[in-house]
């Protein structure tokens, strides 16, 4: 019989079949390791999961700090489009009381509404009396609804859940994908003897 034989029978004759998925390697013939599969796939998901959301975090950590429960609040950066009105409601002259500009936000770029009518905040206080006694974000909060746009002011947190969801997601699918291949190749294990 050929070493590489012998090799090969005392590899099949030697896995112990009451474990699912073990895998034995020989250096030699007459001696070796056995691994236990499981339990490597899972510190090989432990270890590059910890990675991904390390890596996530450097990669991310602006947008997570630009939310305003940081104190962020990087939709208000530009003074001249701070309060957008329904052009139908709006007040003054076009070019010279208030600019029709589409959302600046990506998401309202898609809704019924597109565009609307930005008055700058002085302006606006002086045209629309009755929000006197509103706040700045009072005032937003109040015109958005008005356009159904969504503003992320409502959620405070919005952009470090996204971070969230890329952080954490992947790995929990990925860790869901390999536990059923390996429930599935478990199938194919000889039945346990008594």
């Amino acid at each position: 019989m050929k070493p590489t034989t012998r090799l090969t029978t005392r590899f099949l004759s030697s896995v112990a079949w009451t474990d699912p998925l073990p895998m034995c390697l020989f250096t030699r013939v007459g001696g070796g390791f056995c691994m236990n599969i499981k339990r490597g796939l899972f510190r090989l998901w432990v270890a590059l999961s910890l990675l991904w959301v390390i890596g996530v975090g450097v990669v991310e950590w602006s947008n997570v700090t630009s939310d305003q429960a940081w104190g962020g609040q990087p939709w208000l950066a530009d003074p001249i489009a701070a309060f957008p009105v329904l052009c139908s409601e709006a007040r003054g002259t076009s070019g010279v009381d208030y600019q029709v500009k589409a959302a600046f936000e990506p998401w309202n770029q898609y809704r019924d509404n597109k565009q609307a009518c930005w008055y700058d905040a002085a302006k606006f206080r002086q045209t629309w009396p009755e929000y006197k006694d509103l706040s700045d974000n009072e005032v937003i909060d109040k015109l958005y609804d008005s356009l159904d746009w969504y503003h992320p002011s409502l959620d405070p947190l919005y952009n470090t859940k996204i971070v969230l969801m890329k952080a954490f997601i992947p790995p929990v699918v990925i860790f869901l994908i390999v536990s059923l291949f390996v429930w599935a190749f478990a199938g194919f294990a000889r039945p346990k003897t008594l």
